[in-house]
């Protein structure tokens, strides 16, 4: 038979199982915001450039180069 865990004990353990989820959730939330930038960084690279220079472009009637 399993000895049962005091209460203190129990609070504690689930205290630090809260915070190692959270911790972890955040973790787990910056790796894939990252991946996602490096995987679409060529694409974002050319949308920053249309966002800032687009306008200008589009007014003298040329187009964006993609490199």
């Amino acid at each position: 038979m399993a000895k049962k865990l005091s209460r203190h004990a129990f609070t504690t353990f689930r205290g630090v199982h809260a915070w190692a989820g959270v911790v972890g959730g955040l973790l787990l939330h910056v790796m894939f915001l990252s991946g996602g930038i490096t995987l679409f960084r060529r694409q974002l690279a050319a949308r920053a450039s249309l966002a800032h220079g687009g306008a200008r472009l589009m007014a003298r009637g040329q187009t964006a180069s993609h490199g």
